[in-house]
């Protein structure tokens, strides 16, 4: 009997779901999905070895039933099926030599969208953790090209990010654990069905695969995959954001970490991260976009007209205005040499400036222009 190409390919993905990587090397041999099937035992054994699973499984015919299936919902559900053979597939996870062979989505985004970024943390974060999830993701929001809020649909800091993009008028998309046929946790169904329609929900998992432990830890590679970016807002040593980052880490995408204190459980993970070199530390609401590159034109306009309208009498203010204009965040040292002033009129003209409302400083005490 004689499949659609996207059955033999769903067929693969349930055979080999913990195995992508050896699904891709399989796939890469054959222009169609469907040519895997057409293998006799001999020449599957060739491949996998005489006594592999995998081998009895492609001849299954059970398997290609179940692919039937899942084109069928899929076709009944709205939910559309990407290929990794496809040109549409998203680029950033095709990279990844473990990317799934085949992506359940269900929504209106691009998946290859221009920016993409994935928030991730602890499901018990704290008010100080959901605080710096919503700034950094207002932050963005108010960029002239926003990008796609990614995260694990999770309570704590994954739903804190969806929500907060939600309501901020940006795309966000859910990366599951479980087929689209069931949400986890049930709890958070209103706002995924506010995604489908604002963004997307996305997993590798077929129909009827329930949520169980290890699923979870296998949808990161995802989360980090789709993304040019991970940012970890809190997380234990071993909690699932540090796993999530490390994979973003090895796929060679860049790793942002809020800090906190020495003491929290929950700031460990990101401290460690930051303390080893793995991902830069966050150090204030603006400076996750500025890290990335990603500049907010009209603001910059903006910045720019402030610039060139400030007027003073006081030499080392003007300086001091000139050099914060160039973008940098600078510490008084750093004012001190640029500006040849001593420390002194540094620090008087810098309290002058922060009362007009003209600067701020983060928490390393480094100052910027205030946009």
């Amino acid at each position: 009997m004689e499949y659609d190409e996207l059955v033999y390919a769903c067929a693969i993905n349930r055979i080999f779901n913990y195995s992508c990587d050896k699904a891709r090397l399989l796939v890469s041999r054959f222009p169609l999905p469907g040519d895997v099937f057409k293998l006799n035992r001999r020449e599957l054994a060739g491949i996998f070895g005489e006594n592999s699973h995998f081998v009895n499984d492609i001849l299954n015919p059970i398997f290609l039933e179940f692919g039937q299936k899942d084109v069928d919902w899929a076709h009944t559900h709205g939910v559309r099926l990407y290929y990794i053979g496809d040109s549409d597939y998203p680029g950033r996870l095709r990279e990844c030599a473990d990317a799934p062979v085949v992506l359940y989505f269900k929504g209106n985004c691009d998946l290859n969208h221009k920016r993409m970024i994935s928030f991730v943390g602890s499901r018990r974060a704290t008010p100080y953790g959901r605080k710096m999830c919503s700034d950094l993701v207002e932050s963005l929001a108010e960029l002239e090209e926003p990008p796609i809020i990614v995260s694990g649909l999770a309570y704590g800091i994954d739903i804190q990010a969806h929500q907060t993009a939600l309501r901020c008028g940006l795309q966000t998309v859910g990366v599951m654990a479980t087929g689209l046929d069931a949400i986890y946790p049930a709890y958070h169904r209103k706002t995924a069905v506010q995604m489908v329609s604002q963004g997307g929900l996305v997993t590798d998992f077929p129909i009827k695969t329930p949520p169980v432990p290890l699923n979870f830890v296998r949808r990161n590679r995802i989360i980090a995959g789709l993304c040019d970016a991970t940012v970890l807002v809190e997380s234990r040593v071993d909690g699932g954001g540090v796993i999530t980052s490390k994979m973003a880490s090895s796929y060679d995408r860049e790793v942002f970490a809020l800090p906190g204190r020495a003491d929290d459980e929950l700031s460990q993970g990101c401290n460690i991260l930051i303390k080893e070199s793995c991902a830069e530390m966050i150090t204030g609401r603006d400076s996750l976009r500025s890290s990335l590159g990603w500049k907010n034109l009209s603001k910059d306009r903006h910045m720019m007209a402030k610039f060139l309208t400030f007027e003073s009498d006081n030499a080392v203010k003007r300086d001091i205005v000139a050099h914060l204009y160039q973008g940098s965040l600078a510490t008084v040292d750093d004012l001190m040499e640029k500006t040849g002033a001593g420390r002194k009129d540094i620090m008087m003209n810098l309290t002058e400036l922060e009362l007009e409302g003209r600067i701020s400083s983060d928490l390393l005490g480094r100052f910027l222009l205030v946009k």
